[in-house]
């Protein structure tokens, strides 16, 4: 895997037909099974047949299942949930997570309106995390979530991953859980988003932009921004247009993703909240630019070019 590959992705940037391939055959079962929860482990857009979610009492019951006995320690502060039956040092790992959300709160206020899962102030429902011993428990969770909202998960390679309330990770050992902050960062900003937003995630531009952005904002070395331009200039990098108007994005433009998070932040940041309620709505990524940004394709193209390029300079020519 390059460096500068999604720390969660294990699969290549030219590896992503085989997946797909497989996702075709997986959909003979769906009438059989169910709804087959995929492309980043998300059921096709826009589905209206999903159970509400779960209270977060019983996100903790799907996550650590009393039956079986489980008894992790909770760490809570600030709007952050631990569950963990690892041994995390959880007091660190939630001041880190609410340094993730006040920066993420700075960027969006929360405005999306109440459901009977998210109450008019939705910002005030924990964004929980559960951080297994094993690898083997984070999996069996996939299942239980699966169960949860009536469908079932494909494989997961991911070390950590995210579906609507619920983001998880595991612990394995001290050297593997290091190397996870950067996932755990990147999950728990899609679930914020969702939760305060209604920002679905389910890999389209928008919420990868936002996750990744904020990664690299926390984990700067998790990607490798000479790259970013050296893929912009040899062409490998595809229109923006086409990139906002992909249902799931390749882990492949998660990087181009960041970018374009990136220059939202920097230029349009007032605008954010707009863009998210317009692209809820299922506005086009022409309306986006023209009614939301008040520009025009082409000028926010050479916006987001001019972004690439003069982050590929040294540190302290970066926004902090």
């Amino acid at each position: 895997m390059r460096k500068s590959e999604p720390s969660w992705a294990s699969r290549s940037r030219n590896s992503t037909g085989g997946r797909w391939l497989r996702l075709a055959a997986a959909t003979v079962a769906v009438a059989l099974f169910g709804a087959i929860l995929t492309g980043g482990g998300q059921p096709p857009s826009g589905a209206t047949s999903l159970p509400a979610d779960p209270p977060v009492a019983g996100q903790r019951a799907i996550c650590f299942p009393p039956a079986q006995g489980a008894k992790p320690k909770t760490f809570a502060a600030g709007g952050i949930v631990i569950w963990s039956d690892a041994p995390v040092n959880g007091r660190e790992l939630v001041a880190h997570l609410q340094k993730v959300r006040r920066h993420l709160r700075s960027a969006v206020a929360a405005t999306q309106p109440a459901t009977a899962s998210m109450p008019a102030d939705n910002d005030r429902r924990p964004v929980a995390l559960a951080v297994y011993r094993t690898r083997r428990d984070y999996l069996r969770l996939w299942k239980r979530v699966g169960a949860h909202y009536r469908g079932r998960f494909g494989a997961i390679a991911a070390e950590g991953y995210s579906y609507r309330v619920f983001c998880a990770t595991s612990y394995d050992s001290p050297e593997a859980f290091a190397k996870r902050r950067p996932v755990i960062c990147h999950e728990f900003a899609h679930v914020w988003l969702y939760q305060t937003h209604g920002l679905r995630n389910d890999g389209n531009w928008l919420t990868e932009a936002m996750a990744n952005a904020a990664q690299l904002h926390f984990f700067p070395d998790s990607g490798d921004r000479a790259d970013f331009l050296r893929w912009m200039d040899a062409g490998k990098m595809i229109p923006l247009k086409r990139l906002m108007s992909m249902p799931r994005i390749a882990s492949s433009d998660y990087w181009q993703a960041a970018t374009l998070g990136e220059l939202l932040l920097l230029r349009y940041r007032d605008k954010l909240p707009a863009v998210i309620q317009a692209f809820n709505r299922g506005d086009s990524a022409y309306a986006i630019v023209t009614k939301v940004l008040k520009t025009d394709l082409a000028t926010f193209e050479r916006q987001w070019a001019d972004h690439v390029r003069r982050s590929a300079r040294p540190a302290t020519t970066r926004p902090r």
